[in-house]
């Protein structure tokens, strides 16, 4: 009976010391995982402040002054990621009302004056479309847009 007795002392302090240790090691890691997801929050914030300056293009038709101002922000965010590592590039594709690939001209002072086919160039065209906005580890990455056949 005594063996007993103390087989079940010392099986109740392994136990209780078993739960103590699970106890811990749950807090501990309740402690490490809150500034990690407090990092994520603000993180997440960052991503959608920085992609709401362009998901409002997506799919929607655009005079040629907004579609200047959006390859212009698009330039402006791209000159200031060469300088701060946080900020991600965008790319952007340019296609004709054909669907083919075109370039835009710039002039002296970086204004867009016309689109390049080639060898020809052209006018640029007074209506355009966000078609396809691309994401890269959540945040924008690419945007392509079509000229549209003038109304």
């Amino acid at each position: 009976m005594e063996n007993a007795t103390k087989a079940l002392n010392i099986a109740g302090a392994i136990l209780i010391t078993m739960l103590i240790v699970a106890i811990g090691v749950q807090v501990y890691n309740g402690i490490q995982e809150m500034p990690m997801s407090e990092e994520e929050r603000l993180e997440a914030e960052e991503i959608e402040k920085f992609n709401s300056k362009f998901n409002i293009y997506n799919n929607k038709s655009l005079y040629q002054a907004e579609f200047k101002s959006v390859i212009n922000k698009i330039e402006d965010n791209n000159a200031l990621a060469d300088q701060d590592r946080r900020t991600s590039k965008i790319d952007y594709v340019i296609k004709d009302t054909t669907g083919a690939n075109i370039s835009l001209v710039f002039d002296d002072n970086n204004n867009i004056v016309e689109i390049q086919d080639g060898t020809e160039t052209r006018e640029l065209p007074s209506f355009w479309k966000c078609t396809k906005i691309e994401y890269t580890d959540g945040r924008v990455s690419k945007m392509t847009f079509q000229a549209k056949k003038t109304k």
